[in-house]
């Protein structure tokens, strides 16, 4: 009867206090990765074998915070290492990522995303590849290494591309302007499609989203730095389309011929 629905998050965080190290730390790793996660995905993040994550997660599942998807059985002792295992609730995977402190997260996230970019074999179309850049991009401004930039740039550009065909214009624009944020204008001249095809792509996508002077910015770089003219006839032609949503008909029509 009492009045603690506010405070749920906080009595199930305090109750998880009270399960072994072992078991509070997987609780906090799963919930990084988010509301349901997969065995081998622990197994590789932990650096252990399937077996020792599983018993790492046995308490949790006696406990009801976790359950494992599909109405397996938590005696079931795993050989399968695609098994899939949920939070019980909202307020528990909450409550398992509030014992996370705010200062680790951003580590711990980016940790995240490079385990599973480089220890799971994905293609191009595969599923997971948008969840692995979301936890690359929470932790994205500790990247350092000049090469690391440049495969998560590809990566950027990747998930711009498959978001902005599914018409989420926003979100595609986000992940354009993290890939040029990690690249910057120097890089044309060492990695000149990739950041070509970033600019482009912002430039693009900042006229969708109704950011003019986001295409202004993109297209004068690329005009700037590009010494192919087709490449730079594609800057022009999104500076027109640009121009015409704004109704500024004369600005469009002496780009269009300064182009011809």
């Amino acid at each position: 009867n009492a009045d603690i629905t506010d405070n749920v998050v906080e009595l199930i965080a305090e109750r998880m206090q009270k399960l072994p190290q072992t078991t509070q730390e997987v609780l906090k790793l799963a919930a990084c990765i988010g509301n349901q996660f997969e065995l081998k995905t622990i197994s590789i993040l932990q650096e252990k074998s399937l077996q020792e994550s599983y018993d790492d997660l046995w308490l949790a599942l006696q406990e009801g915070l976790i359950s494992i998807s599909g109405g397996v059985s938590a005696a079931f002792q795993p050989a399968n290492p695609s098994i899939i295992f949920k939070f019980r609730h909202d307020h528990i995977h909450q409550s398992a990522y509030s014992l996370m402190p705010i200062e680790d997260t951003k580590e711990i996230h980016l940790n995240i995303g490079r385990l599973l970019l480089w220890s799971l074999a994905w293609q191009e179309e595969d599923r997971n590849l948008l969840d692995i850049v979301n936890q690359l991009n929470r932790g994205i401004e500790l990247v350092d290494y000049s090469y690391e930039k440049q495969e998560i740039a590809k990566l950027e550009l990747l998930i711009g591309r498959k978001v902005k065909k599914a018409t989420a214009y926003d979100a595609a624009y986000k992940y354009f302007k993290i890939g040029i944020d990690l690249l910057n204008e120097s890089y044309f001249t060492t990695q000149y499609e990739l950041v070509y095809s970033l600019y482009i792509e912002a430039a693009e996508a900042a006229y969708l989203n109704g950011d003019f002077p986001g295409v202004k910015h993109y297209t004068e770089t690329i005009l700037r730095h590009s010494t192919i003219l087709l490449d730079k006839i594609k800057a022009y032609e999104i500076q027109i389309l640009a121009y015409g949503s704004q109704n500024k008909l004369s600005e469009a029509i002496d780009t269009g011929l300064f182009a011809l």
